[in-house]
């Protein structure tokens, strides 16, 4: 059976009650006889059915057909979890992958499917008729729509089965006419209850033309090169620079990718335009791009930034001042500092960036080995983990090996990664709230801890035996969140500040769409992927 396409076969043509014109009459029989042989092919296994893939729950050894994740919460916080059962291997296998929004009892359910095929759904009804979904997600308003609609892209099924329900009926509609997360069409069948007992699926016909399938589309993305990564978001991203960090990065992965880039005259452009010292942490980690420039001028500008680390008597201050207490600041700051070292050959500059990180750590740093954001509260932000992971893999690159610091950095890098590892989701993702796997899969914070543990692997600090394939997990998760285009981006937590509470982050609008945020995390961590390939 060929993959569905805008040209409708299997799925789109085969319909059981279809809303064909009756134009041609005489068809109809043969048609309705074809989809029924093509629906049982999909639904019934066959015989002998081919070996499932089993998983064993670790707490009572029993084996199951299935498993479970959460993609999200509905509007009152509580999980939404989706069930896979049947092959449930990644997209690039033969198997279809199908999803049933009518099929909530995935232990009595599983052992009826087609075991050749890959099945998915939901373990609660659909609650929402907002799709498309409207407004930021993840709103609690309309939380539950947002979280469906992005776990249909992401599962990047190649046929969805909707109930006959307000909910349902809403949500073939929107497939319909809509890529999901802008992913890529889906063909969309609706299962009417017949008068006598047995579901007659009826085919709900394609609105939108000339979209690419979403299969089609997550085949493309998951068989990227780094270079292609790379190449496609930097056609986009990577050519300006204002001062801040997020630039800084982008432009410095153009350069360390190989690709045409202007870190010398953006840099030196910006500094005539806004020759005052940075104002915050973003734009201090900003300087990062001057440092990668080995002319004076810009050696000079990395060491006046450095310098804001000292009182004007040259004493030394327990952080740089613009730490607002947050653990971002282990990135905003310490690298700078170790490059100021590295250009000036002067140890307090290095002294600095370990009194930066001890005092981030200090604040932030749990007892389990991961970062609370901010002494506000004890909430596990994405992005805030992803900063002194990606910070300390920045600071050791050029920071001495014989400074007493160095040991002592590289080990909490590799301690916060061995936190890190146990809440890695099963596709490779690290989520919004590290520690809440029902807050969405975050991309930044994933590409910023893939980065860390590249850094980690390429220097000997982890054992590939065991990181590699966390490394490839992630590489593969974050290539599904990046389209083909290198211009959107999927779940990319928005700027964010100290929050007061742990619903705060829950909150904050995961972004669809263009992001120079999550361009340049994306960018940094393909140059870095090619590197360790290379090698």
């Amino acid at each position: 059976m060929k993959t569905p396409s805008d040209n409708p076969a299997p799925f789109q043509r085969s319909a059981f009650r279809s809303r064909a014109s009756a134009s041609a009459p005489l068809l109809l029989p043969l048609l309705a006889l074809l989809a029924l042989l093509a629906l049982l092919a999909l639904l019934l296994p066959s015989s002998p059915a081919p070996a499932r893939d089993r998983t064993v729950n670790p707490e009572t050894g029993a084996e199951s057909l299935y498993h479970t994740d959460p993609i999200g919460r509905d509007s009152s916080g509580r999980p939404i979890v989706a069930w896979a059962g049947g092959r449930t291997e990644p997209p690039s296998s033969n198997a279809k992958r199908i999803i049933r929004l009518d099929l909530h009892l995935p232990q009595e359910d599983a052992p009826k499917l087609s075991p050749e095929n890959d099945w998915l759904g939901l373990l609660a009804p659909l609650d929402t008729t907002a799709f498309p979904p409207p407004g930021p997600a993840f709103a609690p308003e309309h939380s539950s729509a947002h979280a469906i609609w992005r776990w249909i892209g992401l599962t990047a099924p190649d046929a969805v089965f909707v109930p006959d329900t307000p909910e349902g009926r809403a949500l073939g509609e929107a497939l319909r006419a809509h890529p999901p997360a802008g992913v890529g069409m889906v063909d969309v069948f609706l299962n009417r209850q017949s008068s006598d007992g047995p579901v007659e699926p009826e085919v709900m016909p394609r609105i939108g033309t000339g979209l690419r399938p979403a299969r089609q589309e997550m085949l493309a993305r998951i068989s990227r090169t780094p270079r292609e990564v790379l190449t496609q978001v930097a056609a986009h991203y990577g050519d300006r620079f204002e001062g801040s960090y997020i630039e800084a990065l982008a432009v410095i992965a153009r350069k360390e990718g190989g690709l045409a880039h202007r870190a010398s005259e953006l840099g030196r452009s910006q500094l005539t335009r806004k020759p005052d010292l940075p104002s915050n942490g973003g734009e201090i980690a900003g300087t990062l791009l001057h440092a990668s420039i080995d002319e004076e001028w810009a050696k000079a500008r990395v060491l006046a930034v450095a310098d804001m680390a000292f009182d004007s008597s040259g004493n030394p201050l327990e952080a740089m001042p613009t730490h607002n207490e947050m653990s971002d600041a282990v990135f905003m700051a310490s690298p700078v500092l170790a490059h100021a070292g590295r250009i000036s050959g002067e140890k307090r500059y290095f002294d600095a960036a370990l009194r930066n990180f001890h005092f981030i750590a200090g604040l932030c740093r749990r007892e389990d080995g991961i970062y609370r954001h901010s002494p506000l509260n004890e909430a596990a932000w994405g992005r805030g983990n992803g900063f002194p992971a990606l910070g300390l893999a920045l600071t050791l690159q050029p920071f001495p090996e014989d400074h007493e610091g160095y040991g002592e950095m590289r080990d909490a890098l590799v301690l916060h990664l061995k936190a890190l590892a146990s809440h890695q989701d099963s596709n490779g993702m690290w989520h919004q709230i590290i520690d809440h796997p029902d807050s969405y899969a975050e991309l930044t914070s994933t590409a910023m801890i893939a980065y860390a543990i590249a850094v980690s692997l390429e220097k000997g600090w982890l054992q590939p035996s065991e990181w590699s394939s966390r490394l490839d997990s992630a590489w593969s998760a974050i290539r599904r969140h990046v389209s083909t285009d290198g211009r959107h981006f999927l779940n990319v937590c928005t700027g964010t500040g100290k929050q007061t509470s742990l619903e705060d982050y829950y909150r904050r609008e995961a972004i669809l769409g263009p992001d120079s945020r999550g361009a340049a995390m994306v960018m940094l961590l393909a140059a870095k992927m090619e590197d360790l390939e290379s090698h």
